[in-house]
Parts: structure tokens; sequence; C-alpha cells
């Protein structure tokens, strides 16, 4: 318990020595959300944080609470996956890249592994090509008809070789799918890979606005529509995106509340802020779900939350 406390302590004092210019009071409570974040009961909360610190720039200190907080993990199936991201992410060698990606690609290729599902997500975003991998079992998995489909498809779409582009036309035919968990998933591999075509950008903005609002894909589509929308901010189309995209603020989705953070980080626009704020502080918190516990909506605000920070930091980083 006193070990708790002396690290809290340290964290909020930590909160105060920001590298560079000195940092404003949102900067401040903002990355205070994250470090707290890292000694979330919730194992997910604790890689989501650690990763924003990660894109953030703070790897020295992302790489302790990497090994402080989830090393505790390697062996445990499917949190694993969170630890060997993490460390993959702040290796600064390719030899020790390829070890720690070795691990999540065995991960997928044990057949009857448990967490499959995790390490195919986690190699595409990545970047990883599962074009580079056995090819019956990727041809299985996309005939799966289970989310794993629609993470190896991702993976799949990627370029086989390093510096190539992406098969967009093929990714993009993904949000013609009937299954709206399928769609949602496409849509948001569109945010992690690089290279989009401006001229692709009005029909996924128009299909985003045409998914039902009740579609697990609906804020994804939006999310998407609004993060790859790079020339055309004043037009009519961009206007409703941003609009919808902002009602997401009123779900009582945590998703929801997730990929609004993450789309408005995507393009920092100061005035955001407010409504970042505003789930900072969770001024509309989120309910457990039916049947849920407590417990689970706190770790579910909790993500909200760090997800917010993210999005303030990355405004406050562009002024």
């Amino acid at each position: 318990m006193k070990l708790r406390v002396r690290i809290s302590a340290l964290l909020f004092a930590m909160s105060y020595a920001l590298p560079g210019a000195a940092a404003d009071a949102t900067e401040r409570e903002s990355l205070s959300v994250l470090r707290k974040a890292v000694l979330s009961p919730a194992f997910w909360v604790k890689v989501h944080a650690i990763e924003f610190l990660i894109e953030l720039d703070y790897r020295e200190e992302a790489m302790r609470y990497t090994e402080d907080q989830l090393a505790a993990f390697e062996q445990t199936p499917q949190n694993r996956i969170g630890f060997w991201r993490c460390k993959y992410r702040l290796s600064d060698s390719e030899k020790t890249r390829e070890k720690w990606l070795n691990k999540i690609r065995n991960a997928y290729l044990d057949i009857g592994g448990p967490e499959r599902i995790h390490a195919a997500e986690t190699l595409s975003k990545l970047g990883f090509s599962l074009q580079n991998l056995d090819s019956k079992l990727v041809e299985s998995d996309l005939k799966s008809n289970t989310d794993l489909a629609a993470f190896t498809f991702w993976g799949y779409c990627l370029p086989k070789h390093r510096g190539a582009h992406a098969n967009f036309d093929q990714l993009l035919s993904g949000l013609e799918q009937e299954n709206p968990a399928f769609r949602k998933i496409t849509a948001y591999s569109l945010g992690f890979v690089p290279g989009f075509p401006t001229a692709k950008w009005p029909p996924v903005a128009m299909k985003a606005l045409k998914e039902p609002e009740t579609s697990v894909a609906y804020p994804y589509l939006l999310g998407a529509a609004y993060t790859l929308n790079r020339s055309n901010n004043k037009t009519e189309l961009a206007k409703c995106v941003k609009t919808k995209l902002l009602g997401l603020k009123e779900t009582q989705d945590k998703s929801s509340r997730i990929e609004l953070c993450r789309a408005l980080a995507a393009r920092p626009d100061r005035s955001d802020l407010p409504l970042l704020l505003n789930l900072l502080h969770v001024r509309v918190p989120l309910r457990p779900l039916p049947g849920g516990s407590q417990s689970e909506a706190d770790a579910a605000n909790e993500d909200v939350q760090i997800a917010a920070a993210y999005g303030i930091l990355r405004i406050k980083k562009q002024q």
C-alpha cells in the first residue's frame, strides 16, 4: 500500500516535469491522467495509456511503465500481446523489433492458440503484411466469417514489400461487406494505413453519412471520413462529417467516444479543446452496460479519459 502511495506521488510530481517549454495546466492535467491510467487495474487501459505516451514521444517513460506494469503479463495469453506490442514500438533496432514481431507472428500462426485475433489485429496495426505468412492459413481465416476474417483482411491488404503502397481498392471493398462488424474493422484500419489517396475520400465520407447510427460501424466510418480528409475541409460534405462526428460525444458507447477522440487527435484543431476537456473530466459518465459491473464502467470511462487526454496533448503540440 505504501509503495502504491509513493508511486502515485511520484507520478503526480512528474506531471509537472515536462520536457521543453513549460506546460500549461491543461497539459499537466492531461499528462497526469495518462500517467495515473498506467496504474489502472484494467490491463488494456494500461496498454492504451502507454501507447499514447509513445505516440507523444515520452519514450523513456513509456519504457519504464512497460517493464513495471506489463512485463508480468508476458506469460498471460492475450494480455501478452499488449506487452509485446509496446516492446516492439519501443525497440530501437531492427534486431530487437524482429524479436517481438516474431512472438506476435507465432501467436497468429498457432492454429489452436487463444489469441489469434489479437495477434492478427496487432500485426496489421504494426504494418506487417499477412501476405508474408502461410497462404493456406490466411486464406482459411479470410473465409472464417468472424472478426478474425476482418483483421486478416486488413493485414492481407497491406503491401508485401516495404516501401510499396497498400491495396486501397481492395481494402475499401471491405466497407461494402454486409456484416457491420467487418465494415467497422475495415473503417478502423483506415486510420493506420498510410498513403490514402485523396481522390478516394468522397466515397468514404458518403458511406459514413449513409451508415445507420445504430450500426457498430457508424463511429468508425465517421472517424475514418474525418481523419482521411486532408484537402476538402470547407465543403458541405466535410462539414456534415464533422457535425456527425462531434455528435458521438452524446452516446453512451465507449467505442464511439474513443473514436471521436482519436479522430480529433489526428487532425488537431484548437476549437475542439472544450469538447475533449468535457470528456477528460467525465462530465457525462458512461453507465454500466446491462448485466455489467460498475468496475467495467469505470474502466470504460478511464479508456475514454486517456483518449481525450491524448487528443488534448496532440492539439497542444500543434500550437
